[in-house]
Order: structure tokens, then sequence, then C-alpha cells
């Protein structure tokens, strides 16, 4: 299962959208408050941070650091990268 790809739109993006330079500085505004055209899922936003803060280094998401056996062994999970 996966997800939608999510939109950071440039101004090429908005011209093509609403014509050559015809919106205005607003909605750049709108944009950089996470509103209007801006669409991505928190989970795509995290992972464009967690590249940023890792120079281009990106971890697949994941929700375990260890596993416990009833028995009392431990399975470690490590992380895994996106390539």
């Amino acid at each position: 299962m996966g997800e939608f790809t999510g939109i950071a739109p440039s101004s090429a993006y908005l011209d093509r959208l609403y014509g050559k330079k015809k919106w205005s500085p607003l909605l750049a505004i709108n944009i950089a408050i996470g509103q209007g055209e801006f669409s991505v899922t928190p989970l795509q936003l995290t992972q464009f941070y967690c590249g940023l803060a890792n120079n281009g280094l990106v971890y697949k998401p994941h929700l375990l650091r260890e596993i416990r056996h009833p028995d009392g062994s431990v399975v470690k999970v490590a992380p895994q990268f996106i390539l």
C-alpha cells in the first residue's frame, strides 16, 4: 500500500495552473503556511526534513527498535535507508 505523490508547487507549477504570472504574491504566502496548493502528508514532510537534516540520507519509516520474545531473547531492528 502506498500513498500519492505530494505537491509542493513551484512558480512554474503556478504558471501552468493560473497562467504566466497571473497568480498573486498572497498565494505564495498561503502556500508558505501549508495551505492552498501545498499538498503533502505529514509523513512526506517528515521524510523531507529527515533528508535535509542527514545530508540527503533518508531512513525508511519504521516503528520498532527491537522485538522482545517471551523467552527473553531480543532481536534488534536496524533502520533501513531509502535509496
